[in-house]
């Protein structure tokens, strides 16, 4: 008698989907434009990924990721969403934004290396050696290659380490 009872639920179940399956096709069975959309105009643009945001980057679209990477953070609190969006707001030299944002990614993964090294060229580009010293003194054990990157950096500016 249970088993008759979980069939009945299960075909319910699977009568509802259907029906909603029709119904977002629409009845004629073509295509209609995506729920929430107006026919004729574009769907809202679904959140950004970190590829695509990192595409902009590369592509020297600072101010388009600086947007895409906001919306992104929104919903994905992650270290390397943080730091893409640092990084960018780097490029377009707003600073205190910038190491706001690294700090948030180091924050979310105190060991996230690539935000380390970002965080060291953002000080050294406010005139700030001494934190980016102690990050670079931290890469050292934990990415050389990164430490390595910052130390060049840091010469690029006149500094010596």
């Amino acid at each position: 008698m249970h088993s008759k009872k979980f069939h009945t639920i299960f075909l319910g179940l699977t009568l509802s989907t259907v029906s909603v399956d029709i119904f977002a096709a629409g009845s004629s069975g073509q295509q209609q434009a995506p729920i929430g959309t107006a026919a004729g105009q574009q769907p809202v643009s679904k959140i950004s990924s970190i590829d695509e945001i990192q595409a902009l980057v590369d592509a020297a679209r600072y101010d388009e990721a600086i947007g895409k990477a906001r919306e992104l953070v929104k919903s994905e609190k992650s270290a390397p969403a943080y730091t893409l969006l640092g990084f960018a707001l780097r490029k377009e030299k707003k600073w205190s934004e910038s190491i706001a944002a690294y700090n948030e990614a180091l924050h979310i993964d105190p060991s996230f290396a690539q935000a380390k090294e970002y965080l060291g060229v953002a000080y050294l580009n406010q005139g700030q050696e001494k934190l980016a010293k102690d990050l670079y003194a931290d890469l050292i054990k934990s990415n050389p290659t990164l430490a390595e990157i910052l130390k060049s950096e840091a010469t690029k500016q006149g500094h010596k380490w």
